[in-house]
């Protein structure tokens, strides 16, 4: 971690915010400002800290950026309660959930909502109300999914990146297994005759609807093998799936190149 780096980061933050500053100590962030007193101090105000508990990197000061200006909203709107601060001071351990939520909370503000919602939304509402430690999140990554599925890969990623966020190394190389979507071959796609002939097989009209729908968006490959023999630019299908043209190309072309 370079601490340069993340010092920049909170002198550019602090910049931009104005009664509470964020202030790194040692490998942990805190905010500092003036704040009222406790009970019992005697004084009306006086200069503050607040620990956060929050790891010094940089989807930590993002965090502390969120903190920084909700305090300032509470003082502000004369709503500070000290009960709301103290858990980084009292020292209690984050539970899983809790880093989950505060990641989400900085992950979701920086991908689009469709994405989060189908890969980070779900994994992120399994961590449980415990510690978060590397045997915790192998063992969930683990008992969520089959082996060398898109879903075991998917789990191990978004509970990297939320171990990364509360400062923990975790492994996953020996449950991540070997899922590639180039693995799918043509054969494995219908074809659009037989998607029709399956929906015209189905006597019931709000079945053969419900198939319908989720043979036209659940068959994401036969949609991309349609839109390119229909003369969709690439860059136009990927966005109306909701993806990059580079994930289109790596997921999608496999099939697409074997018509």
């Amino acid at each position: 971690m370079d601490m340069d780096q993340v010092d920049e980061a909170i002198r550019q933050a602090n910049q931009a915010l104005g009664r509470i500053k964020i202030l790194r100590r040692d490998r942990k962030l805190a905010l500092r400002g003036v704040l009222p007193c406790r009970p019992g101090e005697g004084q009306s105000t006086k200069r503050a800290v607040i620990s956060l508990g929050i790891y010094a990197n940089p989807a930590g000061v993002k965090v502390a950026i969120a903190k920084a200006q909700r305090l300032e909203s509470d003082l502000n709107l004369d709503r500070f309660c000290w009960s709301d601060w103290l858990d980084g001071e009292l020292g209690e351990v984050k539970t899983a959930a809790t880093w989950g939520a505060e990641f989400g909370a900085v992950k979701a503000a920086s991908v689009k909502p469709q994405s989060y919602r189908a890969n980070y939304e779900e994994p992120l509402a399994s961590l449980p109300d415990k510690p978060l430690t590397e045997d915790m999140l192998i063992a969930l990554g683990h008992g969520r999914s089959p082996a060398d599925s898109w879903s075991r890969k998917n789990d191990c990623m978004v509970f990297k990146q939320v171990a990364k966020f509360a400062g923990v190394t975790v492994d996953f190389s020996s449950i991540k297994g070997r899922y590639s979507p180039a693995l799918l071959s043509p054969g494995d796609v219908p074809t659009d005759e037989e998607i029709e002939a399956t929906c015209r097989a189905i006597s019931n009209p709000g079945w053969a609807w419900v198939y319908g729908m989720l043979a036209t968006y659940a068959l994401r490959h036969a949609w991309a093998i349609r839109s390119a023999v229909m003369g969709v630019p690439d860059s136009i299908a990927a966005r109306w799936m909701g993806h990059s043209v580079a994930v289109h190309a790596k997921t999608y072309h496999a099939a697409i190149d074997q018509l």
